[in-house]
């Protein structure tokens, strides 16, 4: 949380040295800061762009964000401040199944945009209504990909790990439906208490079953706790994990076991410097006095960030949330340097799949 505070200063610093004349613009956020799957590296991503941003006028931003802890009674009282309290133009940063559904109505109500959720839920997209503008692919369209890859490599005995929730009762449901569509039926379907992260049950099932691959919807910490788990025993068996839970944590806690965990992604690789976004993320992070860290999340974040500003400066010098909204609304497609947001898609088409080398490292 100080990383995060330390980038907020920067922000506006950031912005000071553009002069008097730009016009500051409030944004604010909503997320889990602290605990189990937080949005540190979102986080960081954005306010690496809005630090640029804020350099080039014709306005100047200043993030507001508050921690929910996960809690979607929090999520809609802290919207609710920002909105009437700090007099935000627009909302960003927001992740959780839960939260993202709790907030949706209260959208319509305050009518504030939401920007680039980093959520992939049907449910949630159908619930956004015409406050909610988002950036990625759904995880239906991450669990086509994952899925088409276990078809063209013929492997048959499936099973899936998920968390009890809304998010990972719906992807389960996905899961089961697209495997189906495929010709396939899972072999065992596992789930753990998301407050406890008790996965022992699961873990358990999944060695007495022996699937060749696991589904998997789930957190960073859960999922490593698994894959950790079988990996005492099996080191054959296929890990298959939507983005969301993809973060450093993630990829440090099973370096030394993550042969054969294969992850699907909504963002560009990160290291590719030849796509357009890439390289200037990379720029910028090597300009700036707190590095951010280089991942998918933390390129997403940029990405989401750079779509809210540039909406911004297309609803011009005197823009506010209802003219952001429209912009959002209306725009002709935006290329933000090989990520399209596209207003009639309700989202992006971008999926990509990563897995983990010999070494540890993330590769494509």
């Amino acid at each position: 949380m100080k990383l995060l505070g330390k980038t907020l200063i920067a922000v506006v610093l950031g912005a000071a040295t553009l002069g008097l004349h730009a016009r500051t613009l409030v944004v604010g956020q909503v997320a889990e800061l602290s605990g189990i799957a937080n949005a540190d590296e979102n986080s960081l991503g954005a306010r690496l762009w809005f630090n640029h941003a804020s350099t080039q006028g014709p306005h100047q931003y200043v993030v507001k964000a508050l921690d929910d802890q996960r809690d979607p009674k929090q999520t809609v009282a802290q919207t609710r401040k920002l909105v009437s309290e700090d007099k935000v133009v627009a909302l960003f940063g927001y992740r959780s199944t839960p939260s993202l559904s709790a907030v949706a109505p209260v959208l319509e109500e305050l009518q504030v945009p939401l920007v680039g959720p980093y959520n992939g839920s049907e449910s949630v997209r159908q619930s956004g209504g015409k406050w909610m503008f988002f950036l990625r692919a759904t995880y239906q369209e991450e669990i086509n990909r994952l899925v088409e890859h276990l078809r063209f490599f013929g492997i048959r005995k499936v099973a899936i790990a998920h968390q009890q929730d809304p998010f990972g009762t719906e992807q389960a449901k996905a899961f089961t439906t697209t495997l189906d569509a495929a010709g396939l039926k899972p072999i065992g379907t596992y789930s753990y208490d998301r407050k406890t992260l008790d996965t022992k049950e699961a873990a358990q099932g999944l060695i007495d079953t022996q699937p060749q691959a696991v589904l998997m919807a789930c957190t960073a910490q859960a999922c490593a706790s698994i894959i950790k788990k079988i990996r005492e025993t099996n080191d054959k068996m296929i890990f298959l994990i939507l983005s969301n839970a993809v973060n450093e944590e993630l990829l440090q806690s099973i370096a030394k076991v993550g042969r054969g965990v294969m992850m699907s992604q909504v963002m560009p690789f990160p290291w590719n410097n030849n796509i357009a976004i890439v390289k200037e993320f990379t720029r910028l992070n090597k300009l700036a006095k707190s590095k951010v860290p280089v991942s998918h999340a933390a390129l997403e974040g940029f990405a989401a960030a750079k779509l809210l500003t540039t909406a911004a400066n297309k609803a011009g010098p005197m823009a506010d949330a209802l003219s952001i909204a429209e912009v959002l609304r209306t725009t002709d497609p935006i290329d933000l340097g090989g990520i399209i947001y596209n207003p009639q898609s309700r989202g992006g088409r971008y999926v990509d799949l990563t897995m983990i080398s010999r070494d540890g490292r993330l590769i494509r």
